[in-house]
């Protein structure tokens, strides 16, 4: 009789626990279930970040203060021509065909630029860098155009406290640029553009109309006291001016 009684009762002790231990393991599953849920919903719902326009480039003027070593060499008729571009408003469009080309003409880009090519538009230049890539180099009047960049705010970027653009030229510039560039200049004609290297330094090249300042390039801002001081060793048998 005690052996029964001690047999119903350890069978009534694991009928009584085994309930708890199959609630707690299905609300650990549902626990479970639930946040992967949530992380699932999360990316399905995320939103590509606005696209912020400053309003205005940066007030402090990156060049200034850049003296002494940093300083190319001046003289009377220099044989190469250096001027900063500053203030300007840099954007930089990423994107697949469809996305870049509608982003260009909010710019004021009238049909395919192609790659490889730079467009003139209103208040400054776009330029089509490669097949997914563009940069928009635009002056201080331009911030309505920029405004419609709103509406393509997954593939635009504002650069303008980033990078830098100088204006170069004069009668020796191939010779002083082919000294730390591979990039062939020969069939590099007015609206060519090209990304490229400057020993070492990933650089945008392009060329516009006119002599004196007939080349552009855009670099990182962090890399002008660098490239001061190489443009002051290579143009030195020629001569160099700093506007």
């Amino acid at each position: 009789m005690a052996d029964e009684t001690k047999k119903s009762a350890t069978a009534q002790t694991a009928t009584e626990k085994a309930p708890a231990k199959t609630v707690t393991k299905k609300a650990a599953t549902k626990t479970v279930t639930t946040t992967a849920a949530k992380k699932v919903s999360a990316k399905v719902t995320k939103k590509a970040p606005p696209f912020v326009w400053k309003g205005e480039a940066s007030r402090v003027n990156p060049f200034a203060g850049l003296g002494g070593e940093h300083l190319p060499h001046h003289v009377d008729e220099p044989g190469f021509v250096l001027r900063s571009f500053w203030p300007c408003r840099i954007l930089l469009m990423r994107g697949e065909e469809t996305g870049l080309l509608r982003t260009m003409g909010h710019l004021g880009v009238r049909g395919a630029l192609a790659v490889g090519a730079a467009g003139e538009v209103d208040g400054g230049v776009v330029l089509r860098v490669g097949s997914d890539l563009a940069y928009g180099i635009l002056d201080e009047k331009s911030a309505a155009a920029a405004d419609k960049l709103s509406e393509t705010a997954d593939i635009a970027l504002d650069l303008s406290e980033e990078r830098v653009v100088m204006g170069m030229g004069g009668v020796n510039f191939e010779d002083v640029w082919m000294q730390f560039c591979p990039l062939d200049l020969n069939d590099f004609g007015v609206g060519s553009v090209a990304g490229t290297v400057m020993a070492g330094v990933s650089v945008v090249l392009w060329r516009v109309e006119g002599e004196e300042l007939g080349w552009r390039v855009m670099l990182r801002r962090s890399y002008l006291g660098w490239f001061y001081g190489l443009i002051s060793v290579t143009s030195r048998p020629y001569g160099c001016h700093l506007s």
